[in-house]
């Protein structure tokens, strides 16, 4: 007979390997079968040299239900130089403002089979600094024991409360890929799924799929590198916007009138006054005749007078919510707060009750995709607004929205654009004029002394304006005080030749 602590001692292990089994089973669930062929693989495909390569790039947008959309990312890498061990053993996966990641998972197959799963705690979420200067949100992956010839996975769902209209699909990312695939199931509606390729070849199409998807890959799809001041990334990687529609223009001009008559209704609405905004204007223009004073008095009162909840420093939870419940010209101003586009509204209803003919634009963004009027999207070709103002001879374009642009300016991204002006009657299309460049300068003075021993000590001073200011402005938003003393040193180290 076995006595009772002979039991305990025997069952025990085999209860404890039991959990284990459990255990490795439960994380090994939903994981695709990696085919021997390349765990053995020695060397890239897509780039040779390459340091690593995306076997597989699978994402499936979900936007069958109407309260969220879900889009589920599978990633397949393989490590094939010790660079790229040392690049991904701590890994960031950027991710959409604005969106919520969940049940993120990560492992590594190692060459020779056995299988390492990222703790949670090893998954971090933090801002990262593009090359361009942007900020983004990502996961940073710390994959443990990576090898060269190791093969890494991750998983995770990203939920938009937006939906699927109106997104980019990338299908070119920061690594060569093997084979991209998007899975795309829409929303069962009144309106139509359409979409639009950019930078991929003519043979591009959805194709039917199971469970109600639609499918469309790439495979051999190189790396897609970014470099500070190049063209804006939509002009150069290969992706696809995707948006729902209700008919479908024959031509281009066909599609912009129809878009200009039907927003010159909504945009008298829209700048709208009401009488407190009526009154509001008659004090802050009394006794001013000329036309120029007179619209900066109302572009200084709407920057400086009404709360920019995307811009200023300090807005609070509470001040968030009464801008999103603004619902005209007149609550902005009643509630001294407002969202950008807010701002610009109140702007655009203050110069109407001064007399001028002031209407919503919508223009190109150099930020985003050069304006093309093949592109028969409003939202994708013409990104950006602001308020056009009529001068008697010509159009002038406003915006105390831009935080940081004196008046007189627009925004770097926004100048030198094609806008359309919305009409009843004819097609109005006015480029935005281009600053002087004498107005954008970077200006530098000091005073220093030569020691003897050839050291040199003194104060230094940078001076930034225009486009220079705006740039250096957004790019220290939000930034603690060291955070932006660092970004000083950064830039001055930068500037000083080390020959």
């Amino acid at each position: 007979m076995i006595n009772a602590l002979t039991l305990r001692r025997t069952f025990l292990p085999l209860f404890a390997l039991f959990l284990s089994a459990g255990s490795a089973a439960a994380q090994d669930k939903g994981w695709m079968p990696i085919p021997p062929a390349e765990l053995q693989q020695s060397a890239p495909v897509v780039e040779p040299g390459a340091d690593a390569e995306a076997l597989l790039w699978e994402v499936r947008v979900d936007d069958s239900r109407l309260d969220e959309l879900a889009m589920r990312h599978y990633v397949r890498i393989k490590i094939f130089t010790e660079r790229g061990r040392e690049d991904f053993a701590r890994h960031d996966v950027a991710f959409t403002k604005g969106t919520r990641i969940r049940d993120f998972e990560a492992k590594v197959t190692k060459p020779d089979g056995s299988i390492s799963y990222v703790d949670k705690d090893e998954v971090h979420e933090r801002d990262i600094v593009r090359a361009s200067g942007f900020k983004v949100r990502a996961k940073t992956i710390a994959f443990p024991g990576l090898e060269v010839g190791s093969i890494v996975e991750y998983r995770y769902k990203e939920v938009i409360s937006d939906g699927a209209a109106n997104m980019r699909l990338i299908f070119q990312r920061e690594i060569p890929i093997r084979e991209i695939n998007y899975y795309v199931k829409p929303f069962s509606g009144s309106r139509a799924l359409a979409y639009h390729p950019f930078n991929i070849g003519q043979n591009f199409k959805f194709e039917k799929a199971k469970d109600g998807f639609h499918r469309a890959g790439m495979t051999n799809v190189p790396a897609f590198r970014e470099e500070p001041h190049m063209l804006p990334e939509d002009e150069i990687r290969s992706w696809v916007f995707i948006y729902y529609t209700t008919s479908i223009s024959k031509n281009p001009d066909e599609y912009w009138k129809e878009v200009s008559k039907s927003m010159f209704d909504i945009q008298k609405e829209i700048l709208k006054a009401n009488n407190e905004v009526k009154q509001e204007t008659q004090k802050l223009l009394a006794g001013v005749t000329d036309n120029d004073e007179k619209l900066k008095r109302i572009y200084d009162f709407a920057k400086t007078q009404i709360k920019n909840v995307n811009y200023a420093e300090g807005a609070t939870e509470d001040e968030r919510k009464q801008a999103a419940r603004n619902k005209s010209a007149g609550d902005t101003l009643k509630n001294r707060v407002g969202t950008a586009g807010d701002i610009d509204q109140l702007f655009g209803a203050m110069a109407r009750s001064a007399g001028f003919d002031a209407r919503l634009a919508f223009s190109g963004n150099r930020n985003d995709l050069f304006f093309n009027r093949s592109i028969m999207n409003l939202r994708l070709a013409l990104g950006s607004t602001s308020i056009a103002v009529n001068m008697g001879n010509d159009w002038q374009f406003f915006s105390p929205a831009s935080y940081f642009t004196p008046f007189g300016m627009m925004s770097w991204v926004e100048e030198h654009q094609v806008a359309l002006i919305p009409d009843g009657k004819d097609l109005l299309w006015k480029n935005i004029p281009l600053s002087e460049a004498g107005i954008s300068r970077e200006m530098r003075s000091g005073k220093f002394k030569l020691l003897e021993d050839g050291t040199l000590i003194g104060e230094g001073r940078v001076e930034f304006r225009g486009h220079q200011a705006y740039t250096q402005k957004m790019r220290n938003r939000g930034e603690s005080a060291s955070a932006r003393e660092n970004l000083l040193k950064s830039y001055v180290r930068s500037s000083i030749s080390s020959s």
